[in-house]
């Protein structure tokens, strides 16, 4: 929490500190920033070797497209626009559903809050 303090005039630089002063880092055990640092550096390697097969098939997808176009009973370019849609829309979604859930939990809190206490 950051509480400025009106004798002093140190800015941002004054808040800053107060919230470092209260900060408490959390321990935590040797096993588990292993693991954590393995599963990184896996991750890593699969995202480096993974990045020339993925960008090889940008144009395939393209080339698969634009030969579908020429006949009409081929719906590659309409099922590849709809997979598109759907990946553009799938974290918007998640947002939305986690924010949604999020507010109607801080309604319920509000609600329970502000209602009488009909304790005798």
């Amino acid at each position: 929490m950051v509480i400025r303090n009106r004798d002093r005039c140190g800015g941002l630089l004054y808040d800053f500190t107060l919230l470092l002063n209260n900060f408490q880092p959390k321990i935590v055990k040797r096993s588990t920033m292993r693991k954590l640092l393995a599963i990184s550096l896996l991750t890593l390697f699969i995202t480096v070797t993974a990045a020339p097969i993925a960008s090889a098939q940008c144009p395939m997808c393209k080339s698969s497209v634009e030969s579908s176009l020429a006949d009409p009973d081929n719906n590659v370019g309409r099922g590849l626009n709809t997979g598109i849609l759907y990946l553009l829309a799938t974290p918007y979604l998640l947002v939305g559903a986690v924010g949604f859930m999020w507010w109607k939990k801080l309604k319920k809190k509000d609600n329970e809050a502000s209602s009488p206490s009909t304790e005798a």
